[in-house]
């Protein structure tokens, strides 16, 4: 055999290959003897790679005059680094080729490095301290490794299936000499029967790259299997990431071992991944009543739609195809639930390729897929180059929301959606991504708290503003680095430290600290609070005046206001409402006025401040009555004496009030006459 390869570089999916062989008629070269020309794609450089899949038909030379200077090669979508171009033919050949064109599909695919929050890992063995999920951990400087053992393998469950690509897998030293690597659904021989991707020709301890096992295909899957063969020999490995398409993205039966049953041969063709319409790449039924083509299932699968490719020539025999999907049989496939019909058997319409049939409700799964001509007609047939399932699948997940900072573990969430709606594709439409690092921020202070000077038994109120960074923060304040636990209140990103009545003790530097446990504490700028003592100051101390005479007291505190002043009779505090009272503020002070109407009204005042307090008297000075009438003369003659007094009760003094000041009595002479003689009186009065 003739071989040539072609390096990609990187796997790629290929839609199809273009050869340019030269013309024997335009150059004068050795003819290209090119019938039995391969076209296939691998992942591995070498002629005799047996994971090669075959791109198209193996070319059958028609004759040189019909020999043209390109040839098409329909892949459908094959995947692989290499491209060969092979002769399986005995014989001396000449392989020329002037020109290989591809054309390779945009990559949709996705590289998925491996978690434990993605996949679960077990292997056949345990080496002490080298468990199974060390290689599924992110970390490539960390291997799993199995005991010397016969054949040891590794599997990885990836928790939902995949397309899988191709699996990349880092080993350590030679603990992948010879391995191999299989995708698929089945637990059978630990998951070692399933579609194998690959082997490693050599893998020495030189090695520092990933190995790529490249599947050709896609193959749909939900386990890895990574299996060295020997006895014994030791399976090491350090890091698996898997090449993906969601199931959404591709879903072609030709991909899948199936049976394939109809009435006719070259059934095959309708999943050859072939979607030319030539007619030797297509599968053609007779022309027979009610005729079909079944295709059988690995396991009952549900189906969301059907694409049928057929030829623009033959669209009206496929008018009124019916697709049923279900578990049975019989009633040549109608007796399974109906997928849908294609233009329901209006022959008017025009032709449509590729047929697009849509399950809608649901309820179309099972292990049989038949396509069936329409009934009631002799002359209906299939005509099917291309047969391509399609099953419900997740949607790519959406973009990571907001994250949730209200709680002490930030998180935020994400949805996907089953696709096409009505069908259930299991799982979850929402995840969260707990505590996760990219939600989480520092607390910073916004705005530090203002020095306070205050007087004592005032309040005293401090703030700070933080940015509550992701989790939320605690604020804790601090007083000479002492922390204050009491009266912190939180509203928003604003705590407040709140002293209802300050006193010297509560005097200091103050400051607030911010931590959400990432990063470092945030700490505020000091604030000094200092506290005057309070002094309570009264004019005048004392004043005296009488009934219908208003006198006022001003009372004042340095540094309050007259809010938290009051004037006190004994335990009671005064107002306007009271008799004889007016309480007011005047100027700077907080004025008591008292316009005495009784003699109830002479008495101590007290101006109160909280607990402290200063006392004004308000009293009565005492006046004398007016003299009384002179009495009657103690002699009748010889010089007697007579007196006269008055009363200190003019008015009478009151708290502390001053006495009268003179005598309340005086004598005067009287009967100075001789005994016998006229009476006489001398003037002018005599004291006693």
């Amino acid at each position: 055999p003739l071989f040539r390869s072609l390096d990609l570089i990187n796997i790629t999916e290929i839609k199809n290959v273009q050869v340019v062989t030269p013309s024997a008629f335009r150059l004068n070269l050795p003819k290209s003897d090119i019938d039995g020309l391969v076209i296939s794609v691998s992942n591995n450089s070498a002629a005799t790679d047996s994971s090669k899949l075959q791109c198209g038909s193996t070319y059958v030379y028609p004759g040189e005059a019909n020999l043209t200077e390109s040839i098409e090669f329909d892949c459908g979508s094959l995947y692989g680094r290499y491209i060969h171009a092979t002769i399986d033919k005995s014989g001396s050949k000449y392989l020329i080729l002037c020109e290989v064109i591809l054309n390779v599909a945009q990559d949709n695919s996705s590289l998925m490095t491996l978690s434990q929050s993605k996949a679960e890992a077990v292997q056949s063995s345990d080496e002490p301290s080298k468990p199974a999920n060390l290689a599924i951990d992110s970390d490539a400087a960390t291997c799993s490794a199995t005991t010397n053992s016969e054949n040891p393998w590794l599997r990885v469950d990836l928790l939902q299936p995949y397309y899988v690509i191709a699996v990349k897998v880092k080993f350590s030293g030679e603990g992948g000499n010879g391995a191999s690597v299989t995708v698929g659904g089945t637990l059978l021989s630990f998951g070692n029967d399933n579609f194998k991707c690959g082997e490693t020709l050599t893998y020495t301890t030189n090695s520092k790259d990933y190995y790529t096992f490249a599947c050709g295909t896609p193959q749909l899957g939900q386990y890895v299997n990574i299996q060295r063969t020997g006895n014994p020999v030791q399976l090491q490995v350090c890091d698996v990431q898997i090449i993906y398409k969601s199931v959404l993205d591709i879903y072609n039966v030709g991909k899948i071992s199936a049976l394939r049953q109809a009435f006719r041969r070259n059934m095959w063709k309708a999943t050859d991944q072939f979607t030319s319409s030539r007619n030797y790449n297509c599968f053609a039924s007779g022309r027979e009543p009610s005729t079909y083509w079944r295709l059988t299932l690995p396991s009952t699968t549900v189906v969301s739609s059907v694409t049928i490719r057929t030829a623009s020539n033959q669209g009206l025999d496929m008018t009124g195809v019916s697709v049923y999907v279900g578990n049975v049989t019989t009633g040549g496939g109608r007796d399974n639930e109906l997928c849908g019909t294609w233009l329901a058997g209006d022959t008017s319409l025009p032709i449509v390729n590729p047929i697009v049939i849509n399950c809608t409700d649901g309820k179309t799964n099972g292990v049989y897929v038949y396509v069936v001509a329409r009934s009631g007609s002799k002359f209906a047939s299939v005509f099917l180059c291309e047969v391509e399932l399609y099953t419900p699948s997740w949607s790519s997940w959406g973009e990571w929301s907001s994250c949730s900072c209200s709680s002490k573990e930030p998180k935020r969430t994400r949805t996907r959606s089953c696709e096409p709606s009505g069908f259930s594709c299991g799982g979850k439409t929402t995840e969260s991504e707990d505590d996760t690092t990219a939600c989480k921020t520092d607390s910073t202070i916004v705005t530090d708290p203002q020095a306070v000077t205050v007087t004592e038994f005032r309040p005293v109120t401090l703030s700070c503003t933080v940015n509550p960074g992701c989790p939320p923060n605690n604020v804790t304040w601090f007083r000479d680095n002492s922390a204050v636990t009491t009266s912190v209140t939180r509203t928003g990103d604003t705590s407040t430290l709140t002293i209802s009545s300050a006193t010297s003790g509560n005097a200091g530097s103050y400051h607030c600290k911010a931590n959400n446990g990432v990063g470092s504490p945030a700490s505020s700028a000091a604030a000094s609070v200092i506290v005057n003592v309070a002094v309570v100051t009264v004019t005048p101390s004392s004043q005296s005046t009488t009934i219908g005479q208003s006198v006022s007291f001003d009372c004042q505190v340095n540094g309050a206001p007259l809010s938290d002043l009051s004037w006190n009779n004994d335990t009671t505090r005064l107002s306007s409402a009271d008799t004889d009272i007016t309480v007011s503020e005047v100027s700077s002070a907080l004025q008591l006025l008292i316009s005495p109407s009784t003699n109830s009204s002479f008495k101590n005042y007290t101006c109160k401040y909280f607990s402290k307090s200063a006392t004004v008297s308000l009293r009565r000075d005492g006046n004398f009555t007016s003299w009384s009438s002179w009495g009657t003369c103690s002699k009748t003659c010889g010089g007697g004496t007579q007196t006269r007094s008055r009363m200190c009760t003019n008015p009478t003094p009151l708290n502390g009030g001053k006495a009268c000041v003179g005598d309340a009595s005086e004598n005067q002479a009287c009967n100075s006459q001789l005994c016998g003689g006229p009476p006489t009186v001398k003037s002018g009065p005599t004291v006693n």
